[in-house]
């Protein structure tokens, strides 16, 4: 039996208010010893996303990053290793993320959702696309004495389309799909549509030659 809300919008609002649902970033990883900071306003519809960035290159070839994400506060961490370089490169990327709010119908009730998201992209600086895969554990509890009402995995592919434009700093438009794997007659694609600004390193042009190590 179906709950009195459609399964998919339940489970797209939680996502959408707790795990992020954005990229905001190429396959060029900075140089080692550099840094970039900003912010990103995004809309996955129906609900709004405001993201704080940040990334330092750590090695050569890999840089980690950072992710602070409203309006429920939500921390996301990932590592991403560019192991192709040149007119075209390529990327691995992995992250987890953790978030708290109230549950969405019954606001004595709250949900712990942790996420993990391998995901690979490719492009240029400056035109590049990216999936990647969402997994998003949730816990329902009740707020005043903590009981476990519910407990339940879901995957969510996604798939990103986002440019750059500009130096050290810069505007970084981006497109979102992201799908459910619930088996569920209501499931449709969530659209995402945001816009990042960054400060950072200079852009680096890549040798077709080089690779990422």
């Amino acid at each position: 039996m179906y709950m009195k809300y459609p399964i998919l919008l339940a489970g797209v609002l939680l996502c959408a208010s707790c795990v992020s649902l954005t990229n905001f970033q190429s396959p060029q990883a900075l140089p080692p010893g550099s840094s970039s900071v900003g912010g990103g306003l995004a809309l996955n519809y129906p609900l709004p996303e405001a993201d704080f960035l940040f990334r330092y290159g750590l090695f050569n070839s890999v840089d980690v990053g950072g992710k602070v994400a409203l309006p429920f506060l939500s921390a996301t961490a990932d590592v991403k290793w560019q192991f192709l370089r040149g007119p075209v490169g390529a990327a691995f990327d992995v992250g987890g993320s953790y978030g708290r709010a109230p549950y969405l119908f019954d606001i004595s009730n709250e949900a712990n959702v942790f996420g993990v998201f391998p995901g690979l992209l490719v492009g240029s600086e400056r035109v590049y696309t990216a999936v990647r895969m969402l997994m998003m554990h949730t816990d329902e509890f009740k707020t005043s004495h903590g009981e476990r009402l519910s407990s339940y995995t879901n995957w969510y592919p996604q798939v990103f389309v986002g440019g750059s434009f500009g130096d050290r700093f810069r505007v970084m438009p981006e497109l979102s799909l992201t799908f459910s794997l619930w088996n569920h007659p209501n499931a449709r694609p969530v659209v995402g549509i945001g816009v990042a600004f960054t400060y950072g390193p200079e852009a680096a042009s890549d040798d077709a030659s080089n690779n990422g190590w």
